[in-house]
């Protein structure tokens, strides 16, 4: 079993406001320091493809926002560790929509409220404490989970670009929580021929109720090879 250590917890923002800035403690700052430049994470080639490569996706609404949390992990064929740090989400799941790891791992349940961690390297740990985050609390989002292949089982979110949100406007649509860059290849064909789409302020995105449907219809299968 990989170890893993905890080296650090930081509880709520870390981050006072002084003269108008951004000011971070020295301990924050050294963890920060120690984290990584964001690796590049392409877009799965299809919707398909994120629900075959992911363990489970629920829809959860986002109800606070946690701290930092920071580790050294054990490297697989190494004698280096490696120092990660995970972002803090509390959420409570509305429906979990597919979980093929029942039974092996913490619970998800409807209804409930849980915590979530979502892997960062340096830039997005300083947005999070920052608050410059794509999600705010009382958004509904579809989330695709994984299960980190070290310590105890523990469910996290995958990457904001694999992520969507429901609308607040009327039809409810899913707006996508990845870069701008990123959201020119979420064309229709990346969705699929079941998920409709509407016109939204000159855009056009995918219909929530329609999205969520296809997710629970593709986890409901075994994934292909």
């Amino acid at each position: 079993m990989r170890r893993v250590v905890i080296v650090g917890l930081a509880v709520g923002v870390g981050v006072a406001s002084v003269a108008g800035r951004q000011a971070v403690d020295p301990a924050m700052q050294r963890s920060l320091l120690r984290l990584g430049p964001e690796p590049f994470i392409a877009l799965p080639p299809t919707l398909d493809h994120l629900v075959d490569a992911s363990p489970a996706a629920v829809v959860a609404e986002i109800v606070s926002f946690g701290g930092l949390r920071f580790e050294e992990v054990e490297v697989p064929h190494s004698a280096t560790r490696s120092f990660r740090g995970d972002a803090i989400y509390r959420v409570v799941i509305r429906d979990v929509l597919f979980n093929r790891r029942a039974g092996d791992t913490p619970p998800l349940s409807a209804g409930e409220p849980i915590e979530l961690a979502q892997d960062v390297a340096r830039e997005n740990a300083e947005a999070f404490l920052a608050r410059r985050l794509p999600v705010v609390v009382g958004d509904e989002c579809l989330l695709f989970l994984w299960l980190p292949p070290y310590g105890s089982p523990r469910w996290e979110i995958l990457r904001w670009h694999t992520q969507f949100r429901k609308s607040k406007t009327l039809p409810a649509t899913a707006q996508y929580l990845g870069p701008v860059g990123t959201k020119a290849h979420l064309l229709p064909e990346w969705f699929g021929p079941s998920v409709t789409f509407s016109r939204v302020a000159g855009d056009v995105e995918p219909d929530w109720d329609s999205l969520v449907a296809e997710v629970r219809s593709g986890g409901a299968r075994a994934p292909r090879k």
